[in-house]
């Protein structure tokens, strides 16, 4: 692993750049770099997968988000203008090895509310809580992934033929103003993932692509008076099937997922040593392919914090 950090004064924009290698015989336990796609790892993957794993075969990332079994390069740079900050990020790898059938990806706009639901760590757990009506969704720690089965596969030994491309495009911005002299914060941050049969500039969907999982996420935040913090949260989230991964027995289609996620609530500084911090939020979930994948719920949270 290479990483190089050029300061904006050398080339107007900032540019951190790390090229990277991560054979798939790597394996941690820490979690800091994805180590799901060697079968070879754990009898019977496919099915046990460990308690806290985050998912099973070749996992989409963002980037920065490092994973064995792959050559690769990230590419991050900013640009600031007044009270506007944008970050932009871009990466691109390429499996060493064809291993896995399966792919991963993060249910991030309400995977964490679902992973309070399904306990991903149940007394005695050797491995990870698979839920859903397809058995397909897992909860880890403060998240929920999903396993897509691909099926270009070699019928004698049922086994992977195509090395596969991981796309990544990250994007966040900030803004600061001010309402009736009050601080106003408006957050977002897009990402899209993609995993194909060959490279592109993009990730997207199209003939070479498996799997395009694409996150939009809006915070803000407005200071109503002195240590009261009014909240608002909005989050869409896309998961789309390509031809070679598995259809629904209903529809003959692909997976094509919309989650969405709506929320509200507010930051209560009482005082320096105690904080009052409430939520709400509103998910909705609804696979259009796999027509029992779908949910619909509302989330509370409480929280009072007390320093002494």
């Amino acid at each position: 692993m290479v990483r190089v950090k050029v300061p904006k004064k050398y080339t107007f924009l900032p540019i951190d750049f790390q090229v990277y290698q991560i054979g798939a015989d790597f394996f941690s336990q820490s979690g800091e770099i994805a180590t799901s796609s060697n079968p070879e790892f754990q009898q019977n993957f496919a099915v046990n997968v460990p308690a806290g794993q985050v998912g099973a075969g070749g996992i989409l990332t963002q980037t920065n988000q490092l994973a064995h079994n792959r050559r690769g390069f990230n590419l991050n740079t900013g640009w600031e203008w007044k009270e506007i900050k944008l970050n932009f990020g871009y990466g691109l790898a390429a499996e060493l090895e064809v291993q896995n059938s399966q792919l991963s990806y993060v249910h991030r706009v309400n995977g964490l509310a679902l992973s309070r639901i399904y306990n991903p760590f149940p007394a005695n757990a050797t491995s990870a809580t698979r839920f859903g009506p397809y058995g397909r969704k897992i909860s880890f720690f403060r998240g929920v992934s999903e396993v897509v089965q691909t099926t270009d596969l070699d019928p004698a030994t049922a086994a992977p033929l195509t090395r596969k491309y991981y796309h990544s495009v990250d994007l966040q911005a900030k803004y600061k103003t001010q309402l009736a002299d009050r601080p106003f914060y408006f957050f977002y941050i897009g990402n899209l993932q993609s995993a194909k049969s060959e490279a592109t500039l993009l990730p997207g969907l199209d003939e070479s692509s498996y799997l395009y999982v694409q996150y939009h996420e809006i915070d803000l935040y407005y200071e109503l008076f002195d240590g009261f913090l009014f909240t608002g949260y909005l989050g869409l989230e896309r998961a789309q099937g390509g031809r070679f991964t598995q259809w629904g027995e209903e529809t003959n289609l692909p997976l094509n997922q919309t989650g969405r996620g709506y929320g509200l609530g507010f930051d209560w500084t009482v005082n320096d040593a105690t904080g009052l911090y409430f939520r709400y939020r509103h998910m909705e979930f609804e696979d259009t392919s796999f027509e029992l994948d779908r949910y619909r719920g509302n989330e509370f949270t409480l929280e009072l914090k007390n320093y002494f």
